[in-house]
């Protein structure tokens, strides 16, 4: 299969300024004291200017999953449609998620270091508790 595209890559402080994203992380804790092995799966599949990236883990488990937005934009958090929005060369950007339950989303103040000795804060979609299937979705309104 192509590599995945570039909105997702974060080296060489190289930004795609049409997706508005920075990258991601996935955070996997076991609730219980024992390992229980899991299987993390993620598919991306882009349609004309649109992304779904598909996460899945195959395990009892709850994780966080955390999306770094761009630094340069002001994002609007909507809880009750599941998603982030913002306005990019004068149109609405959007990123929705969508899980197997309803997700417990919050918009977080976080940090993002692309050269040694520098920093600049960026806002940061996390989503706790997440269990199974979670479908994100990312391209103009």
């Amino acid at each position: 299969p192509p590599p995945p595209p570039p909105i997702l890559q974060a080296e060489d402080g190289i930004r795609d300024p049409e997706s508005c994203l920075v990258g991601s992380e996935m955070c996997i804790r076991d609730r219980f004291k024992t390992r229980i092995p899991y299987e993390h799966i993620r598919v991306i599949t882009r349609t004309d200017d649109q992304y779904c990236i598909e996460d899945s883990v195959n395990a009892n488990l709850s994780y966080t999953l955390r999306w770094r937005l761009c630094a340069d934009l002001d994002w609007n958090l909507d809880v009750e449609r599941q998603l982030v929005e913002t306005q990019v060369n004068g149109r609405a950007f959007v990123l929705k998620v969508s899980g197997q339950k309803q997700l417990s989303l919050s918009l977080q103040s976080g940090w993002e270091s692309l050269y040694y000795g520098e920093r600049r804060q960026l806002a940061v979609l996390t989503m706790r508790d997440v269990s199974g299937k979670v479908v994100t979705k990312v391209g103009p309104a």
